[in-house]
């Protein structure tokens, strides 16, 4: 396991800092991502104090240690009679923080149980030497002398500079130190081998801070580069730049601007033309030209440490903008611009026209003023590649990615979204199989890695089918939340959105390990089932509240059984600690399942003729004319249209006057199911097989046998089901878990 304490101060009494916050909050991000999955505390402002520190460290401390512990520090540090500190927010003169030889300890206890620590401190900013009269900036001396004992498992990397000029960019809200920090961790620093370890960070941000002037980092430590903070990059390619190379990539760089800039300007000249025509010019213009900026970047990360070539790329990121600014009627770089469908942190999302057949395409184009944030890039890039993997009539498709526009195109849903969609809330039957089905979809992507942690009504496009069938979920922007949720938690609040529906922790917690889980999803679920059950968004600091306002909307529901199960499941899955409730969505999907098929006794009795279970296990697993049945044989397709599900009834018998049957369940991966790997044959299939007798293990009334048929075919045979509306869901339950266990390919 990796820890992290991350820390950013920027209200001091005296001398206040400005960028402190984004420094932490970045660096959290950045450690969150899956190339370092670090669990990180993050401690702002007032809660940056003495004592909070040291509950932090303490809270490490006592929790058995791990693979690695880093400490994040940014904010005031100082010299004050000799001994350097770490200025916390509620420093007096007397007790101004945290001491170095503190530090020193802490870091030496640390080793004790973590295999590396690592401290990366940004704590020479303006005004730390006016805090007190007799304190005084600190110099690489102070950091020598304060830390003195580092070896192969403990790092220190510091921000350094003996003047008092404040070093912070304006333009991208860091600290210069961090920013390079940032750019290193995203990508800059990475090795030959697709990692970053600390040797090759600090380089990094050494070579970044001498090209900007001067600033000198301190580095102590590991430095055969044996400790990894991340890995699963793409690896470091090409060679050291030479003086002559160097001059004419920033030639060549150069010249691509100054045709471009013609270009622009024939275009722009004419504002009429820029919209039918001209802008999709600059963009098919544009996009080589970026694309070799960005390989060239990649190739030759020191490139990026030269003053000419920032100033080049960042000209060109100014061009990549202007595109971004779309208007009605415009042609874009993938069709004509009908309107706008939605926005957010992100950007803007706009129905587009394509070609000449005139098909519509759903256009998300990135926010124009974050193109210098790479944090947010990466997430943005990462939703996309993330929706990429998942193959599912009820996720919207992602289809392509442009650069000149940033942005990428999807399909086009003809719906409104859930809060403006009609549901018939009236019709329980309709809203359960609703529920289920956008279950089902978060399921599926579970099964394939991908959180959504943006579950709300937002986020769900609603279509209507053939008269009867009732509506049909279809869910986007999977996995884009996280980053945006902690930037924009003060912008919702009462106006419902993220706040409403966002569990706990992503709000208080959001690079904890529990802010990046499966219970996150669980939650959100839950508080969009309430919003469909009762109509409104529910309130995000009255979880009693909503319980009360859902009881009263079920207790129109003529089945109590139904509305006590859902009370129940709202219960279970909304506790604030993410231990407390449910852990899986597939937990979630079993009780509403059951609720499903309590609806569906139309009569009110549990007992289900035998000629009859076929049909209603067929109605409850996928609704109206989308299974075939008959007395003994039910068959359908799974909701991604991956699996092929038969099943039949082998045997009935009377025990204790209750009906019970055998069934036999044969699941089959259906053509279009995308697993290359299962071409290998053997061994594919063995990871199924492992898997179901995983998902099934304990359970003695289920017993699976191999097929061989096509691809990979399994059965299962289910004992003693009692035909009634627990057997029923019992057997949706068994049927759920297999396919889920199939499509996890």
């Amino acid at each position: 396991m990796r820890h992290a304490i991350v820390v950013g101060i920027n209200q001091y009494r005296k001398s206040p800092l400005a960028y402190c916050v984004n420094d932490a909050r970045d660096v959290a991000d950045s450690l969150t991502l899956d190339n370092y999955g670090y669990d990180c505390d993050v401690l702002l402002n007032a809660q940056a104090s003495r004592s909070g520190l040291r509950r932090a460290f303490t809270k490490r401390l006592d929790a058995g240690g791990g693979e690695t512990l880093l400490f994040y520090f940014a904010g005031h540090g100082a010299v004050i009679r000799r001994t350097p500190y770490l200025i916390t927010s509620d420093s007096e003169e007397w007790e101004p923080g945290i001491s170095f030889s503190e530090l020193s300890q802490v870091m030496e206890e640390a080793a004790e149980i973590y295999r590396n620590v690592i401290s990366v401190l940004d704590c020479c900013h303006a005004g730390a030497s006016v805090l007190w009269a007799n304190s005084k900036t600190l110099s690489r001396s102070d950091f020598e002398r304060g830390i003195p004992t580092v070896n192969e498992s403990r790092c220190l990397l510091a921000a350094c500079r003996a003047e008092e000029k404040a070093v912070e960019d304006r333009k991208l809200e860091h600290g210069k130190f961090t920013a390079a920090l940032l750019n290193g961790l995203l990508g800059d620093g990475v090795n030959f081998d697709g990692q970053v370890t600390m040797f090759d960070l600090a380089k990094h941000v050494a070579a970044s801070l001498g090209a900007a002037g001067g600033q000198v980092p301190v580095f102590k430590g590991d430095i055969a580069g044996q400790v990894v903070l991340g890995d699963g990059f793409p690896p470091r390619r090409g060679k050291p730049l030479e003086g002559g190379e160097l001059q004419a990539i920033n030639s060549k760089a150069q010249k691509f601007i100054d045709d471009y800039h013609q270009v622009r300007l024939k275009q722009k000249f004419d504002l009429g033309n820029w919209s039918n025509g001209g802008a999709r010019t600059c963009a098919a213009e544009l996009t080589p030209k970026l694309d070799w900026f960005l390989r060239t970047m990649e190739e030759r990360p020191e490139i990026k440490n030269n003053r000419t070539w920032v100033n080049n790329f960042d000209q060109v990121v100014d061009y990549q903008a202007d595109l971004a600014n779309i208007s009605p009627g415009m042609l874009t770089a993938v069709g004509q611009a009908l309107r706008l469908i939605g926005s957010g942190g992100y950007g803007r999302v706009w129905e587009v026209k394509l070609g000449e057949n005139g098909e519509r395409a759903a256009y998300k184009v990135f926010n124009s003023d974050h193109l210098h944030d790479k944090l947010m890039i990466k997430r943005f890039r990462n939703g996309y590649d993330n929706m990429q993997k998942l193959n599912h009539p009820r996720i919207v498709r992602v289809r392509s990615f442009t650069t000149a526009p940033y942005g990428f195109l999807m399909d086009f849903v003809e719906g409104d979204n859930l809060r403006k969609a009609y549901i018939n809330r009236d019709n329980a039957e309709v809203v359960l199989r609703f529920l289920s089905d956008i279950v089902e979809t978060v399921q599926h992507a579970h099964g394939h890695g991908v959180l959504h942690r943006d579950i709300k009504p937002e986020n769900i496009l609603v279509t209507y089918g053939a008269e009867g069938s009732g509506p049909i979920p279809h869910l986007t922007d999977f996995d884009l939340a996280y980053h945006e949720t902690n930037r924009t938690i003060t912008t919702n609040l009462g106006v419902g959105g993220v706040i409403n529906y966002a569990a706990p922790e992503q709000l208080h917690a959001p690079t904890t390990q529990a802010a990046r889980s499966e219970t996150v999803d669980v939650y959100s679920l839950a508080q969009l089932m309430f919003f469909v059950l009762v109509g409104r968004d529910p309130q995000s600091d009255s979880r009693d509240g909503n319980i009360a306002a859902l009881t009263k909307s079920l207790n129109a529901w003529t089945d109590g059984r139904v509305a006590q199960s859902l009370i129940r499941l709202y219960e279970s899955a909304t506790f604030r600690e993410p231990g407390d409730r449910l852990q899986t969505v597939q937990e979630f999907g079993a009780v509403l399942g059951q609720a499903e098929a309590q609806v569906l006794a139309a009569s009110g009795l549990d007992a289900i003729a035998e000629r009859d279970f076929c049909n209603r296990l067929g109605h409850l697993v996928a609704g109206i004319g989308k299974y075939y049945a008959t007395e003994d044989v039910m068959e359908t397709r799974s909701l991604s249209g991956q699996v092929d599900v038969s099943v039949r009834i082998k045997d009935a018998q009377t025990k204790k006057n209750t009906l019970t049957l055998r069934l036999e369940l044969e699941l089959s991966a259906a053509e279009n199911i995308p697993m290359p790997q299962m071409k290998s044959g053997h061994i594919a299939r063995e990871r199924i097989n492992k898997r179901l007798d995983k998902l099934f293990k304990g359970d003695h009334r289920v017993a699976r046998h191999p097929g061989n048929k096509g691809v990979y075919q399994v059965f299962l045979d289910i004992l003693d089901v009692p035909s009634t509306l627990e057997g029923l869901a019992r057997v949706r339950d068994v049927l759920a878990k297999a396919v889920s266990g199939i499509e996890q390919w």
